[in-house]
């Protein structure tokens, strides 16, 4: 009966044992936010160039800044390389800065883009519209690395006038800007992204409206009309 015991207990540990390795498997499997490393993100919107309503895209030109230990991502092709969510980035110009001995490194992207954006035209002439820029990191997911905001670096847009990125200010642009940070997940995808996302808020300008939309348009049929009343007979001197 002894001997029966003590097989039923080595049964039960090595039971045991078996069911801690396959625990441990599948967690180490699971991914873990606490391994995902810092990459320090700021941007800046320099210049608005168009908002286009009717093909819903708006163009800009961008200034992001990235920064991350290089002890974090020792492999060339695992480095952070910022990454466009929602349009495209027609050229760039990168500019890598070390600090710490190497140990830090700050990357400035320079970029013209086209994002693509639903304008909602329901209220139009007095419509608002939410523009936003979206920024991932290539080939990296969340459980190895996360976006913090750069706490000692502004992030927002240039000004509010148009100048001469709204070449026709058909907008006024407001100066809050709203900085969000996300892991999303993809429909398919068995991993998350992280994502850095700058939302604004732009106003149609009502004066630009009533030049382009009335007035411009209105010059033709007032000269049209001015000409029947001219007289047909020719002046004759006295």
């Amino acid at each position: 009966r002894v001997q029966a015991v003590l097989v039923c207990d080595s049964l039960r540990n090595g039971f045991d044992m078996m069911l801690a390795i396959a625990l441990a498997i599948v967690l180490s499997g699971t991914p873990s936010h606490a391994s995902a490393h810092p990459v320090y993100v700021s941007a800046f919107i320099s210049e608005i160039d168009d908002i286009d309503e009717f093909h819903n895209k708006w163009t800009a030109d961008l200034i992001v800044n990235i920064e991350y230990n290089n002890t974090d991502f020792p492999l060339p092709d695992s480095q952070p390389v910022i990454e466009l969510e929602n349009g495209i980035i027609k050229n760039s110009i990168e500019t890598r800065k070390g600090q710490d001995l190497g140990m830090s490194n700050i990357i400035t992207y320079q970029m013209k883009a086209e994002m693509t954006c639903h304008f909602f035209l329901s209220m139009y002439p007095f419509d608002k519209q939410n523009l936003f820029v979206e920024f991932s990191l290539k080939g990296l997911t969340s459980a190895e690395a996360e976006f913090v905001i750069m706490p000692d670096a502004d992030s927002g847009i240039a000004a509010s006038e148009t100048g001469r990125a709204f070449i026709q200010a058909k907008y006024r642009v407001k100066d809050e800007v709203s900085l969000e940070l996300e892991e999303r997940q993809y429909t398919g995808m068995p991993y998350a992204k992280p994502v850095f996302s700058m939302r604004f808020e732009v106003h149609r300008n009502l004066p630009n409206y009533f030049l382009d939309c009335i007035i411009i348009p209105g010059l033709p049929p007032l000269f049209a009309i001015s000409a029947i009343h001219l007289p047909l007979s020719p002046i004759m001197p006295r």
